[in-house]
């Protein structure tokens, strides 16, 4: 072996097993056990695999891993002799502190350090995960196991083609996928509402709308019902983050298309903020009984495979028309239209001022069809009072996209 690499492994090594020591001796206050020990065990299991590389002796790196299990036997036992403390975190950390040690030696430094950052997440925020833990109802339990069927059993059991029928392509995992979406931006708004209280709902609207901003209106329009201007504020916010991703996409593509994109985007992401800004309301109330709501986006599924069904259809009278395939196509996702067109433009498959284009009506459609969620998944009073914005957004755009292509 190089003897930097050798060096540079060491430290590694060294370093991941005095982070984990730290923790227990700073948080848990272990006197006994910490920085030093720590460190020494995961370089014995860096040695360990060193020396049975060298010996051609792999026998040796169990018997250290057995000598580890044995020394986290005893320590369990003096701290209960002696100290009479509960609790077995330390033990577990001691033999997976000497697989780290072993993963470094391996050459998979990488691996390594994310799970030893993921130990001394787990082991430094026992106060903050036993709260919350303390604080789940056994419905929330259920909803995460039916998440994890969706998302981890029927998802990759889907076909990976599209399945054909009458000339209509049915791609189930899209379909599949839209549900597994929308379960995430619930979950995700769950948690920041749950740790952060309705303030960070502003910051939550935004993150989702870069995200995926359909899948935070359907999930906001179900649980803002009576509370038009709060979700005003919210679904207003989520189509901020949206229009600023759609532009970022497609500068991906080409900074050339900015002269053409940047001004109807900015201008229709103005609007919102502005319109978000003035939204008055009390303390939001939102009733969040299942966390990934895997009921509610089967349901968002339903429509979603209903309106890309009715989308193929139209396709068919205007296929190849790339706007009218821009537009048709953000109705289902924005970001995928401008990710393709993005794609194209680098190919040279569509010009500058076609693609740009594409991505202004994508997004125009996109909006429109967050109206939509919000009548369907809210009630008519929360579509009307989220079309006075759409309205002025997409006027908006609309002007500035006319004086720029006709400049």
């Amino acid at each position: 072996m190089n003897e930097w690499l050798f060096v540079q492994q060491l430290i590694i090594a060294a370093a991941i097993g005095a982070l984990i020591g730290i923790e227990r001796q700073i948080v848990k206050r272990q006197t006994l056990i910490g920085l030093r020990t720590f460190a020494l065990i995961s370089l014995t299991g860096f040695l360990s695999v060193e020396v049975a590389e060298q010996l051609a002796a792999p026998a040796i790196v169990v018997v250290g891993f057995v000598g580890v299990i044995a020394f986290s036997l005893w320590f369990h036992y003096f701290k209960m002799s002696t100290a009479r403390a509960a609790g077995l975190t330390t033990e577990f950390a001691i033999p997976l502190t000497y697989i780290l040690g072993m993963l470094v030696a391996m050459g998979l430094v990488f691996q390594a350090v994310a799970a030893a950052l993921v130990i001394t997440l787990l082991l430094v925020a026992k106060r903050q995960l036993h709260g919350w833990v303390a604080k789940l109802h056994t419905r929330e339990i259920l909803d995460a196991v039916e998440f994890g069927i969706v998302a981890f059993l029927i998802w990759p059991l889907l076909p990976d083609q599209p399945l054909q029928f009458a000339g209509i392509l049915i791609d189930l995992k899209q379909f599949w996928l839209m549900v597994i979406f929308v379960s995430l931006i619930s979950f995700i708004s769950f948690v920041g509402l749950h740790f952060f209280g309705p303030r960070s709902i502003r910051a939550i609207s935004l993150l989702d709308g870069v995200i995926d901003s359909s899948a935070h209106i359907v999930t906001f329009a179900a649980r803002l019902k009576n509370q038009a201007a709060a979700f005003a504020m919210s679904w207003s916010l989520a189509n901020a983050g949206m229009l600023l991703r759609n532009l970022a996409l497609i500068a991906v593509g080409s900074l050339a298309t900015l002269h053409l994109t940047a001004g109807p985007i900015l201008a229709m992401t103005a609007v919102f903020l502005v319109y978000a800004a003035r939204q008055r309301y009390g303390q939001v109330a939102m009733e969040w009984k299942h966390p990934f709501a895997v009921k509610f986006a089967l349901q968002f599924g339903f429509v979603f495979l209903a309106m890309l069904i009715a989308i193929q259809f139209l396709l068919a009278y205007g296929r190849g028309v790339v706007l009218v395939g821009a537009f048709l196509g953000g109705i289902i996702s924005s970001a995928s239209v401008s990710a393709s067109l993005a794609i194209a433009l680098l190919s040279g498959s569509v010009g500058a001022d076609e693609a740009a284009i594409g991505v202004v009506l994508a997004s125009f459609s996109s909006l429109l069809a967050n109206l939509l969620y919000a009548r369907i998944f809210g009630s008519s009073q929360l579509a009307r009072r989220v079309a006075v914005p759409l309205l002025l957004a997409m006027a908006a755009g609309a002007a500035v996209l006319a004086a720029v292509v006709m400049a």
